[in-house]
């Protein structure tokens, strides 16, 4: 490598970091994460996750009290994953999503408080679907 090619891809790399820095310091003024909801979807999925295993070990005992939560609890997963998955990318379809996980959350928020007095596990899942709702509800088209 001659000097000037030194000089040339030394001058090409303080372009690129100098360009990089304009980037990172210029906001992108149109995204913007609803932290409220993303937080009420995660926590919803987390504590469902939870609720979810605690009826699937009631079931295989067996037990089949809490099959219509575990069915419930089943559907609200992958919805309130893709929820926080929307919200984090600030989707345009986000409104309209919010729409469905409101139903979907009341639904499974219904079906838990009907065990909430016998499973902390349950209150808590529906405590949860409840917190998620509000936020849907917000945001929903």
């Amino acid at each position: 490598m001659n000097r000037r090619e030194v000089m040339l891809a030394g001058a090409t790399g303080l372009a690129f970091v100098a360009s990089a820095e304009a980037a990172a310091a210029t906001p992108i003024a149109s995204f913007k994460v609803d932290k409220a909801l993303l937080n009420a979807a995660t926590h919803c999925a987390q504590v469902a996750e939870v609720c979810q295993a605690h009826c699937q070990q009631s079931l295989a005992t067996g037990d089949t009290m809490l099959k219509d939560c575990s069915r419930s609890v089943a559907q609200l997963l992958p919805i309130c994953e893709a929820l926080a998955s929307l919200t984090a990318q600030a989707s345009g379809y986000l409104p309209q999503y919010a729409k469905l996980a409101l139903q979907v959350c009341l639904d499974c928020e219904k079906e838990c408080r009907k065990h909430e007095k016998h499973h902390d596990f349950c209150k808590e899942c529906a405590d949860a679907c409840a917190a998620c709702a509000k936020e849907c509800r917000r945001v929903a088209a």
